[in-house]
Formats: structure tokens, sequence, C-alpha cells
């Protein structure tokens, strides 16, 4: 039987899409547990041509303040700036793009995950920059707006899904009162009650908020050996300040004294899809 810090980071590896690392490859040396509560699994790969860094925070629609915050702030997170190896300011999304690197994100109700794929040799420098951006994020509204509007695109495209549909219905049997029943995803509709300032002020608080060490799970994959990944990670995210973990709790999904309940959903089809 695994032993719990085994098995959290095994399935951490498998909710990042690391699934193809075997199970025999995470020991009791890979994992650690930072002073500042950052919790960090490194695991060397002397083959490999390339480094992944895989952030996990604890924190995703559940914790909304304003329906949609948490999914707008991975898509803000993503527009950042960052220093090269030369300390010239250039975007995060350049930087991947100049060095083979690529990055995949996606924000649910409990958590939020980013996972980086990047050349060797610029993985350092990306894991310092990342561990920058949660000192002093920058949240501009000209940067918000344009972002909010990218949030809007999406939902243009997640609201025809059925998983989502059924999801929406489901809504219906939760308890009034939990952020289930909020547009987790996000749109127009939902942060037009908000201004651009009150938005930017709901942002910079669910970062300090939830975007820090205790909040926080790290994976890096890279050719470096133990000592040097691990010293890679003290550098950058280690180095960040002791805060305590944000609570992340929330009340009940359902209300007991409305239990057991019956929810009918009909999915209607039009002919097109019938004669699919």
């Amino acid at each position: 039987m695994f032993p719990p810090q085994r098995l959290r980071n095994l399935l951490l590896l498998s909710a990042l899409s690391l699934t193809s690392l075997q199970a025999h490859a995470v020991d009791k040396h890979a994992v650690k547990n930072h002073n500042n509560g950052l919790r960090s699994l490194a695991l060397s790969r002397p083959a490999r041509s390339n480094a992944i860094i895989a952030l996990q925070f604890n924190a995703g629609s559940f914790q909304d303040t304003v329906p949609g915050l948490a999914h707008l702030a991975e898509h803000v997170f993503l527009r950042q700036h960052i220093l090269d190896a030369r300390r010239e300011r250039i975007p995060l999304r350049d930087f991947l793009a100049l060095h083979g690197g690529r990055v995949n994100a996606k924000t649910s109700h409990e958590s939020t995950y980013f996972l980086f794929e990047i050349q060797r040799d610029a993985a350092p420098v990306l894991l310092r920059e990342l561990a920058n951006l949660l000192r002093e994020p920058s949240l501009n509204t000209t940067l918000i707006a344009s972002e909010i509007s990218a949030v809007d695109d999406e939902f243009g495209l997640l609201k025809t899904r059925q998983s989502w549909l059924l999801q929406d219905a489901l809504k219906a049997a939760t308890a009034s009162s939990h952020p289930f029943r909020q547009n987790s995803a996000g749109n127009r509709n939902s942060f037009a009650p908000y201004s651009l300032e009150d938005i930017q002020a709901a942002l910079y608080d669910f970062f300090k908020r939830y975007y820090r060490p205790a909040n926080l799970s790290l994976i890096y994959v890279s050719p470096e050996d133990s000592a040097q990944q691990h010293t890679s990670i003290n550098n950058s995210f280690g180095s960040l300040p002791v805060r305590p973990a944000a609570d992340t709790s929330e009340a009940p999904l359902f209300d007991p004294d409305t239990l057991p309940r019956r929810l009918q959903i009909c999915l209607l089809y039009t002919s097109d899809a019938a004669d699919e």
C-alpha cells in the first residue's frame, strides 16, 4: 500500500496528465515539503530534451467572489510578462514560444493547474519567473478587459457541450447558496455587474489569498540531477514568503433537509441530430 504522501503525488501526476511517468519513479527523496508550505516533486530524467513544470493551486470556481473569477485569474496569469535570461522583459507566452515551449491550463471547481513544457536550458529561468509572478502579478484593467473577452469566447463554445448542459441542470438539486450554482466558467454577462476596477480588486485578492506556496503543489521533471532540481525549486518557489494555507472549505453541496431528491433531465435533440 502506498504511503499517503506518495499516493497524493501519484494522484497529482495523474491529474496533471503525467501518467506516462511510472509509479516506481516517485520515491521519498523526490518529494519535499518546504518551510513556506510548498509541496514539490522533482523527477530527474537525464535523457529528456525538455522539462516539465506543473503547478496545481488548491483554488477554483468554488472560491469565486465574482462568477468566473478563478477562470479569469488563470487567463490573466498566462498573459503576464517575465524577465528572460538577459533580464529583458518579455510576455510569458513569447518566452515559451522562443524556447520550444507550450502550456496547458484548466480551472475546475476546487483547483487550477498549469502544465508547462519547455527546452531544458530555459527551465530554471521559467521556474524563477513563475515564482516571481506570485510575488507581484500585473493586473491592469486593459489586460483584464481583454481576457474577459477571451473567457466569453470560450463560454460560447462551452455552453453547447452536453457535459456543461448536464452540470447546469444539476444546479437545481444543489443548495441554493452553494457556489456550484454560479457560472463557474464566467462570461461577459457574469462580469457585467462589476466595474473593471472592482474585478481588478477581486483578482488581486484572489491571487494574494490562493496563489501562495501553502496552496501549491509543484512537479518538476527535467534532465538535471536531483540536487540541481532541488536547488532550482528552492531558489524560486521555495524562497517565497511563508503564509498559511488559505481556507478553501465550502458549505455542503446539498441541503440535507431536501434529501433524497430525484432530478429528471430531458435532453432535446433536433431532427438533424436524431438522424446522425
